[in-house]
């Protein structure tokens, strides 16, 4: 059961990496997005600023000729009813580099529109695998808040000092939860036998062949805090 409990925590620290990593992805390709759309912008802008002062010039060079032409109204004006603008309308409209039938402009759109498909495909997929981590951990916890629940108001003091006492740097054995509790050493001995019986992560260490060195499973602490831990038992 140990074992199986170990191997559920390393799973759940690789989908949480995964999760940052995936995170990491996402706020990169948005902001990617953002700058090819500020870029389009930028590039649109000038072009349609060229566009209007080039109409400005045509229209006042054309109305500067005006009176070269033949002052006899019995004669029809040919000409000289057409809009100069739409003449350089029509003109502008068949410029193969505007056209909105050139095939270039047109595949260029069709491949962005594509990618841009393709990226909200992944983001979807992304979240979806965001949702299923969050989900296992979950379960994860609800593990933990089993196991934890099954310990008596001893063994969970037991418990609390072993992993407060590691977490102040403390190398921490029998001899120390004794003094820490006011128990004897036989007596932490079989609470801690009996914790780890239950399900609970404790690691021993034998130090030069004597002293025994405890610790909380390195799994578990990444997880769950003592309060966390603390949190679920009282659920």
């Amino acid at each position: 059961m140990q074992d199986k409990l170990k191997e559920a925590f390393q799973k759940i620290r690789q989908d949480i990496d995964f999760i940052c990593s995936e995170l990491l992805d996402l706020k990169s390709a948005i902001s990617e997005l953002k700058n090819n759309i500020h870029i389009q912008n930028s590039a649109q802008i000038p072009q349609q600023q060229t566009d209007n002062r080039h109409k400005t010039i045509v229209s006042t060079m054309n109305y500067q000729l005006e009176p070269l032409k033949s002052p006899n109204l019995a004669i029809s004006t040919g000409n000289r009813g057409v809009s100069t603008d739409r003449q350089h309308n029509r003109q502008t409209d068949n410029n193969p580099l505007i056209s909105h039938g050139n095939p270039f402009l047109n595949n260029q759109k069709h491949t962005e529109k594509v990618q841009k498909t393709d990226e909200k495909t992944d983001k979807i997929t992304n979240f979806q695998k965001v949702s299923e981590i969050l989900n296992s951990l979950d379960e994860i916890k609800k593990e933990v808040r089993f196991k934890f629940k099954k310990l008596t108001v001893q063994e969970m003091q037991v418990f609390s000092a072993l992993y407060d006492l590691e977490e102040k740097g403390f190398i921490v054995d029998y001899a120390l939860l004794s003094q820490r509790l006011s128990l004897t050493e036989s007596s932490i001995r079989d609470y801690i036998l009996r914790i780890i019986k239950k399900g609970i992560p404790i690691e021993k260490q034998r130090e030069n062949n004597k002293r025994i060195i405890l610790s909380v499973s390195p799994e578990l602490r990444k997880i769950a805090s003592l309060e966390t831990i603390y949190q679920l038992r009282a659920i």
